[in-house]
């Protein structure tokens, strides 16, 4: 595989590994309020979608170049940036309606 195809499917994967991820962590405080107990949740969220997360980017580093993993660990950055600036423009419109 050449190396460009490589850093573009590592960088894909670290978007999908990305939006797993911060998805997980949204659907577990939405439900936190109805949890009997929130703190058992949040740990088990927290190791299920940290055993994912770096089961993944085991994966994309198991030949051993650090370049795959720059591009994924940039891939999994995009999505939390993305959702911020949603959430931060939600919150504004939310504000100025009031």
């Amino acid at each position: 595989m050449s190396e460009l195809l490589q850093l573009i499917f590592a960088f894909a994967a670290g978007i999908l590994l990305g939006l797993v991820f911060f998805w997980g962590l949204w659907l577990t405080i939405a439900g936190l309020p109805r949890a009997p107990r929130p703190g058992l949740r949040l740990l088990g969220s927290l190791l299920l979608r940290l055993g994912l997360v770096l089961a993944g980017f085991y994966f994309i580093a198991r030949n051993g170049d650090w370049q795959p993993v720059l591009a994924a660990a940039l891939g999994f950055t995009l999505p939390r940036l993305l959702l911020v600036r949603r959430l931060a423009l939600h919150h504004l419109n939310r504000e100025s309606d009031a």
